[in-house]
């Protein structure tokens, strides 16, 4: 049976309420009260008592998080970036990852409700109208990080301008390769059918841009898959490329399903960039070995998830504060070698 609080103070001579501030992660204790205190919490081997502290406060001391996939650096990125600052606020998480499946998302948002969460974080797809009547009757702040639903104007979210990125990002490969570029998208099984989900968004202003300089997408240079996976980009790349299509350049609204693209031009015997360019979202590389580098408009994930667990902290702090924020965050837009950028400048210039 685990040790009690009163009793882990009574062995190291400190009140509860000061092993309680080092288990909460209040910073008013000194740094050898801190190391006392959890010294003894791994010696002792104390487990808080999650459900008595959140009778007594009336109040849960748990956040959820709910992300599409755990496989994406991105997510797990936002992850990093909320759980630091809940925690230093004294909140713990509980995490689920529903793969992109629509009805597991459900099933998660139920059973984090019906662990009284504070409140959620989340980053969600599906048919927003069906799925947003779990919320009817709770009082649990949501923020949505990445994507949010258009049917809830009173949301708050924490998110890039994606048309904008992306509009930027076609525009760069457009320069470079004309209409002579496969888009390669996501749009979830069960996606918004408002159009306002991230990859939707991205889409729509890739579209515009060709538009906008008197160009449209080739026949049979276009895919949507239900999934952003790895196994989604590489699958159908390799049909492409089998089938004997072989666009000069692939931009991509996600990350997963480029890195499965970039796979299947490798195993065909191609190269990134000097026979097939590439460019898309978010494909960050915190080790610095992949090559070629990717091409991307790179969301600030860590300062996103930041940013949304300040939000709902505000939230669980001023629950009749019924006014919404969209908080806007700006991308960082990285030319690197994919999209072969040094190359085209070279060949310019030699025009000149």
């Amino acid at each position: 049976m685990s040790i009690s609080m009163k009793e882990l103070a009574k062995k190291i001579n400190v009140s509860p309420s000061t092993v309680s501030r080092v288990i909460n992660g209040n910073k008013n204790v000194s740094p050898e009260t801190y190391k006392l205190v959890m010294d003894a919490v791994e010696k002792y081997n104390y487990i808080p008592n999650e459900a008595a502290r959140n009778l007594k406060s009336c109040q849960s001391s748990t956040v959820g998080i709910l992300v599409s996939d755990l496989s994406n650096s991105f997510y797990t990125s936002i992850i990093a970036g909320a759980e630091a600052e809940l925690k230093s606020h004294g909140y713990s998480i509980i995490l689920s990852n529903y793969n992109e499946d629509y009805y597991q998302q459900i099933a998660y948002t139920k059973l984090m409700l019906s662990r009284n969460v504070a409140g959620l974080i989340m980053s969600p797809s599906g048919d927003s109208r069906p799925y947003y009547d779990i919320f009817t009757g709770t009082s649990v702040p949501i923020v949505y990080v990445d994507t949010y639903p258009a049917d809830r104007p009173d949301c708050d979210c924490v998110m890039i301008d994606n048309s904008t990125a992306a509009y930027r990002l076609a525009n760069h490969m457009i320069d470079m390769y004309g209409d002579d570029i496969f888009i390669l998208s996501t749009h979830e099984g069960y996606s918004m059918t408002d159009g306002t989900h991230t990859s939707d968004l991205r889409y729509n202003a890739i579209k515009q841009a060709f538009s906008d300089r008197g160009l449209s997408v080739r026949s049979g240079f276009e895919y949507t898959s239900e999934k952003s996976s790895y196994s989604a980009g590489y699958e159908y790349i390799d049909r492409l490329l089998r089938d004997g299509l072989r666009p000069r350049a692939i931009l991509s609204t996600s990350n997963n399903i480029t890195y499965g693209a970039i796979a299947a031009i490798s195993d065909f015997g191609l190269v990134v960039p000097s026979d097939i360019a590439v460019a898309c979202f978010d494909a960050t590389d915190p080790t610095g070995l992949v090559r070629p580098r990717i091409t991307s408009i790179n969301q600030p994930s860590c300062k996103m998830g930041e940013l949304a667990a300040r939000l709902l902290l505000e939230r669980i702090a001023n629950p009749d504060d019924h006014f919404s924020q969209k908080v806007m965050v700006d991308p960082i837009f990285e030319i690197q070698e994919s999209c072969g950028y040094t190359e085209y400048l070279r060949r310019r210039d030699a025009y000149k």
